[in-house]
């Protein structure tokens, strides 16, 4: 089963989003066997986790904490000109930055790599 095939399969009203639950912007470098492993496992996401507002009591560029910011490098589930990193990072005020390669869904394809980025992350 090729990736294409897979999101297929997708009811449009739970699709996770993910560029019109395209499975393989999500897993752009593993093979179909992982991506369809990764379907079955994975749960729709709704769009409005992307699109409400939240609240918080403390801006996170404020709060007195250590922060990282993990990217994955090679994560298109996003549109280039909408992406994870800057957009989203910036709001922690300073952070370390992370950079490891791979896709969105890295756990499936390296979890070694992801396992390192997150330890790296947490150093110190």
């Amino acid at each position: 089963m090729s990736r294409c095939s897979i999101r297929s399969r997708r009811n449009a009203a739970t699709a996770r989003w993910c560029c019109g639950s395209d499975l393989a912007r999500v897993i752009n470098e593993g093979d179909a066997e992982t991506a369809k492993k990764a379907y079955d496992i994975l749960n729709p996401q709704p769009i409005k986790t992307f699109t409400d507002k939240i609240s918080l009591k403390t801006n996170p560029a404020d709060m007195q904490i250590g922060k990282s910011y993990v990217n994955c490098r090679e994560d298109a589930s996003l549109p280039h000109s909408y992406p994870w990193h800057p957009r989203l990072s910036e709001k922690l005020g300073l952070f370390r930055l992370v950079q490891v390669p791979g896709s969105h869904e890295l756990c499936f394809t390296n979890p070694k790599a992801l396992a390192q980025a997150i330890m790296d992350a947490g150093r110190d």
